[in-house]
């Protein structure tokens, strides 16, 4: 709904901002560690967005790299796991570190986190085993991760989609619509 914001830092309360967008004041909470490099109040900033809607709330939430809203994405999609403990995660572990520990198992690392007991811990392992295979490395083609994103829409997992992904090799210049079609013949031909 609403996917990044570009406007005038107004105001920082950790772990909300206030970003002024052409007159409309948006508060968003983000991540401590983007929190510590934003710029001085009243320059500029852009945000990568996630819209929450909950019972009785809205939650905006922002994030300074992609690939930390992608993350955020899959977190939140655990059951037990809320917005906020979500972005806690984000903001005391790297996608990497987190991701070691998940394929490792590592229950007694996951609950140094704040908010994470051994039974939270124990159901991330579950459900986000082979998940972060799917969150989009800051470095990646930009075109291999909307075809990632395509596939998943079109109903595959996210780890069914890398794997189609990789099938059909460096996306090279290639456009999105090549590389989906590429990996949907692949994996037709696969089945």
């Amino acid at each position: 709904m609403i996917g990044s914001l570009k406007g005038r830092l107004l105001a920082v309360e950790p772990p909300m901002i206030l970003l002024d967008v052409h007159g409309v004041g948006f508060e968003l909470q983000l991540p401590l560690s983007d929190l510590s490099d934003l710029p001085a109040v009243g320059g500029e900033l852009k945000v990568s967005t996630q819209l929450v809607q909950r019972e009785d709330e809205l939650s905006l939430y922002g994030f300074r790299k992609t690939a930390d809203r992608a993350w955020f994405r899959e977190l939140i999609r655990v059951p037990g796991i809320g917005p906020k403990l979500a972005l806690n995660i984000v903001s005391q572990s790297g996608v990497a570190e987190f991701a070691e520990q998940i394929q490792a198992g590592d229950v007694k690392a996951l609950t140094r986190l704040p908010g994470i007991g051994p039974k939270t811990a124990s159901r991330l392992i579950v459900e986000m085993r082979g998940r972060l295979e799917a969150v989009p490395a800051p470095g990646e083609s930009s075109a291999a991760n909307l075809a990632l994103k395509a596939l998943t829409g079109l109903g595959y997992t996210p780890v069914e989609a890398a794997r189609m992904l990789k099938q059909v090799g460096d996306p090279g210049g290639r456009d999105v619509e090549e590389l989906v079609r590429e990996a949907l013949s692949g994996g037709v031909a696969a089945s």
